[in-house]
């Protein structure tokens, strides 16, 4: 087997020397990271050259980047609520504007990776690959994710609690540290980033739902749009990417007897997706058969009712009608109807309260 030991990470005691170069100087930190940033910008178009010394091979050591980047997703998440937004929309979706901004840096990393990367076991530089950066700023969204989601769901009960999506952040978590800390099947793992593209349609549909638009056409082209992208990157791609992993011999040379537990995170994974897009697919059904809930015909009649009560009025204005008790009492009929209508306890499928 071939020693991929001096292609990982130096030792130990350079691990605790750079360390301590951190705890004297903090900034440094991020001043590294920025500069290993642009480092790995350039090994998008190949650019590997050798270096001597172990210290500055450290370009991405884990736990450092991991931190570094989970405080920047923090600070995206904490303008959010720092926003005007409105306090109910900050407290069901803010975390959905940080995955949002993640499912575009994510997903465009993915297609990349899949149209200019060549699918391989173990990379030739892998501390500064951008490959396996793009798997830490992963890593470290879903921690934040992950703190958001006990903030509001768990401790403060905005929402209902998601536990398959919580075992899928831990995970993830733990499948792409691993292949980072150790180098092995980092081309495969970062292939699957691309499923984050199908997060920014669910997210607008989210949104479009909170704001009371399931009746539109943007509602239902958002739907189909997520529909498809969700397909495509998930349904589609997954397996695909599992195939690729077979056609090298599951990474034998690399993984030895891992490899089976590689194909079963792959398992794992697709089963999940498959469930989730089989509750996507009713959803959508549902959607498409079914009627407006009861409460959203109640509005949108009492606002014809009141529309056709407007138009009498004005026509009335100038004879004695308009003070008749008959039209005042329909007003009022009509405005008791609206204010029922408009406080009704009407939830979506998602469980979350409709605004």
């Amino acid at each position: 087997m071939k020693d991929r030991g001096a292609q990982r990470f130096p030792s130990v005691q350079d691990r605790k020397s750079w360390y301590l170069s951190i705890l004297k100087s903090p900034s440094s930190l991020f001043q590294r990271q920025l500069k290993s940033i642009k480092k790995a910008a350039h090994s998008v178009s190949g650019k590997y050259a050798p270096r001597n010394s172990k210290v500055a091979s450290l370009d991405f050591p884990l736990q450092p980047t991991v931190l570094f980047f989970f405080i920047l997703w923090m600070f995206v998440l904490a303008l959010t609520w720092a926003s005007p937004l409105p306090s109910k929309f900050k407290r069901l979706h803010a975390d959905r504007v940080m995955s949002t901004l993640h499912s575009m840096i994510a997903g465009a990393a993915g297609i990349t990776i899949w149209v200019s990367e060549t699918p391989e076991c173990s990379l030739a530089h892998p501390q500064r690959h951008w490959i396996r950066l793009m798997m830490l700023i992963t890593v470290s969204y879903l921690w934040a994710d992950i703190c958001s989601m006990v903030c509001v769901d768990v401790i403060k009960r905005w929402r209902s609690v998601d536990l398959p999506m919580l075992m899928h952040h831990f995970f993830v978590i733990g499948t792409y540290t691993w292949a980072a800390e150790n180098n092995v099947v980092l081309w495969f793992a970062g292939s699957l980033l691309v499923n984050a593209f199908s997060v920014g349609p669910l997210n607008a549909v989210y949104w479009l739902r909170y704001y009371g638009h399931q009746n539109t056409m943007v509602y239902k082209v958002t739907g189909a749009w997520f529909v498809l992208s969700f397909f495509l990157s998930r349904i589609v791609l997954i397996p695909w990417s599992a195939w690729l992993f077979t056609k090298h011999g599951s990474c034998q040379k690399e993984l030895t007897w891992v490899s089976n537990a590689a194909l079963f995170c792959y398992a794992a994974v697709y089963a999940l997706n498959i469930w989730w897009f089989v509750k996507i697919a009713r959803a959508a059904s549902k959607a498409l058969k079914d009627k407006p809930p009861k409460a959203v015909r109640r509005k949108e009649a009492c606002k014809e009712a009141w529309k056709d009560a407007v138009s009498k009025a004005e026509a009335n204005m100038k004879t004695d009608k308009f003070l008749n008790p008959d039209y005042l009492a329909d007003a009022e009929q009509i405005l008791a109807e609206m204010y029922e209508a408009q406080h009704e306890d009407d939830t979506d499928p998602s469980g979350e309260p409709r605004p």
